[in-house]
């Protein structure tokens, strides 16, 4: 997808929830159109689909062993980000185009277990690393 502002509406950039949420909903536009019997070319939707599907593990970090936040533009490059967000875990576990048993869900799924969990009292989970959003106190992170 193009980019957008991110879940949080900090960044603008191509984020891993836009890509699987756009990849989720084409999928069922066409699911719904054929419910209700609705005849259209489908094949610029489908092609969309497809570029997605083989182009979503860009945004699996391999070294850090997560889905990144997402892709920022570089010039004519995209370059990934090395930050963990919750978003991208959730977005790609739900909605895809990774599976679910995929092991880059499973990694990353370990990942914000090991660096996003708030260790405070109050629990929860960080939006992502360094997310100092309702911050209060310096040992403990905020917005559990």
């Amino acid at each position: 997808p193009h980019r957008s502002y991110d879940l949080w509406e900090e960044l603008f950039m191509t984020s891993t929830y836009t890509t699987s949420i756009s990849y989720f909903t084409m999928k069922s536009a066409i699911e719904v159109s054929r419910y209700f019997d609705v005849k259209f070319d489908d094949s610029p939707i489908r092609n969309a689909m497809h570029s997605i599907e083989k182009n979503y593990y860009k945004l699996f970090n391999e070294q850090k062993q997560w889905f990144v936040r997402g892709l920022g533009e570089n010039g004519d490059n995209f370059e990934a980000g090395n930050v963990l967000d919750i978003s991208s875990l959730y977005g790609m576990a739900v909605y895809g185009p990774a599976k679910i048993d995929d092991t880059t869900v499973f990694a990353t799924g370990v990942a914000v277990a090991e660096y996003l969990r708030n260790k405070g009292r109050s629990g929860g989970v960080l939006r992502y690393q360094k997310d100092y959003y309702m911050l209060t106190d310096s040992k403990y992170p905020g917005n559990p």
